[in-house]
């Protein structure tokens, strides 16, 4: 990359800090990354539990920065795939549906709460709550280059961790799994492991289908694209478990790989799935809000689904 290229990265990457907006930790007020110079901005970015300014609250291992390092240019490059919304700018290829909002009698104490200049709208999740950054990991995933960083990113912190060995089907729930399943599966490249995926059933309930069948001896390593509550990996537990029930088996789950972590407390984020290890190619914690305390609905900013 030339001298001129590696600015224009560089600066792209101080504007966006500087309309992001993040949680250090549960419960604390959401805070506006201003970055001093693209070099700090690139510091702050690596490990975003830790914003104290004006100083560095946490040492962090050669390891620790090489890997926030790597989340970060799997971020910037899904940025640059149109994959990231921002209430203040969202990508021309996301496809959005309005989502009416009720007046709340709590807005009052919402109204207060800074946010962004020149909203273009706010986002709601599956979970129901809303959101100001809105990252639709399956856009980037339709680019090959986005994949194979995906998979080899998710490989590598499976192998780091131990879990690599220890796996004998790749399983996640529909379908925004699906891209992340291959993208694994070829980045581990074993014929010994098999790929396969979860369909939707009544009641929002998840069965397996496809003629994929489990026997409780085998090892799973459970998959996703996004990790919000964990309620999609949960149910995808509950749809494994359901598949090998009538034969008095249970499945044998070793951990969890997702692309995208937005939880802020990593403690959550391991408990949310029954305590199995979990691992993340990109740490992005994000504020969201119940709808009667979203400081966006109390602006009267429009709200989206989407699609």
């Amino acid at each position: 990359m030339n001298a001129a290229k590696t600015a224009t990265r560089k600066k792209g990457l101080t504007r966006t800090l500087r309309t992001a907006r993040v949680v250090p930790f549960p419960g604390a007020a959401a805070i506006s990354v201003l970055a001093p110079s693209p070099a700090s901005a690139l510091l702050m970015w690596d490990v975003p539990h830790f914003y104290i300014f004006g100083r560095e609250e946490e040492t962090r291992s050669t390891m620790a920065l090489q890997e926030g390092i790597q989340g970060n240019a799997l971020l910037r490059r899904l940025e640059e795939d149109g994959a990231v919304a921002y209430a203040n700018r969202i990508p021309a290829g996301f496809k959005l549906k309005s989502v009416p909002v009720q007046p709340d009698l709590r807005f009052g104490v919402a109204a207060h709460e800074e946010i962004e200049e020149n909203c273009e709208g706010h986002f709601l999740l599956a979970s129901g709550k809303h959101t100001n950054v809105f990252i639709q990991v399956s856009l980037g995933l339709r680019f090959v280059g986005t994949s194979k960083a995906v998979g080899f990113t998710l490989y590598k912190l499976l192998r780091e961790s131990g879990l690599l060995d220890q796996i004998d089907v790749i399983i996640g729930p529909p379908v925004g799994a699906l891209p992340v399943v291959t993208a694994l599966q070829y980045a581990i490249d074993s014929s010994k492991i098999e790929a396969m995926y979860l369909d939707r059933a009544a009641g929002g309930k998840f069965r397996l289908g496809r003629g994929f069948e489990l026997t409780g001896g085998k090892r799973i390593l459970l998959v996703d694209d996004v990790f919000t509550t964990g309620g999609s990996l949960r149910k995808a537990i509950a749809a494994c478990n359901e598949s090998v029930r009538e034969r008095g088996e249970e499945c044998n789950f070793v951990g969890a790989a997702v692309v995208l972590n937005r939880v802020s407390d990593p403690e959550a984020f391991r408990l949310a799935t029954v305590t199995m290890p979990l691992v993340a190619a990109v740490n992005y914690p994000l504020r969201d809000w119940d709808e009667s305390t979203c400081p966006y609905c109390a602006r009267n900013v429009p709200l989206f689904a989407v699609r």
